[in-house]
């Protein structure tokens, strides 16, 4: 699991007003599923839960350039109740949604 998680490196081009609307439509994927972030200097960061902080999915933002990845992927494992499978489960379902939607523009 954590192999696949840094193998996530996904990079996409649009211009600035696509970039945009596809990147609204990412951080709605990302909040409706209950993960928590916020923006950062290079776009924005999300984690599985407060106490869950690593891995963490960074969506960095440049202009017409929407690029995601996972930071930390070695630091997945078990927390308290939460099972390393459900973690990832939940990263990738984002993950993939989130390439669902850059694959659209």
């Amino acid at each position: 699991m954590r192999r696949i998680l840094s193998d996530v490196n996904l990079v996409f081009y649009f211009s600035p007003e696509e970039a945009e609307m596809a990147l609204r439509r990412i951080l709605e994927i990302f909040n409706k599923m209950g993960f928590v972030g916020g923006q950062r200097a290079e776009g924005y960061a999300f984690s599985f839960s407060e106490d869950v902080i690593y891995p963490q999915v960074r969506i960095g933002v440049y202009g017409g350039t929407i690029s995601i990845y996972v930071r930390d992927p070695h630091m997945l494992s078990d927390y308290d109740e939460i099972s390393a499978s459900e973690i990832f489960e939940k990263l990738m379902s984002a993950i993939n949604e989130a390439e669902e939607v850059l694959r659209r523009y």
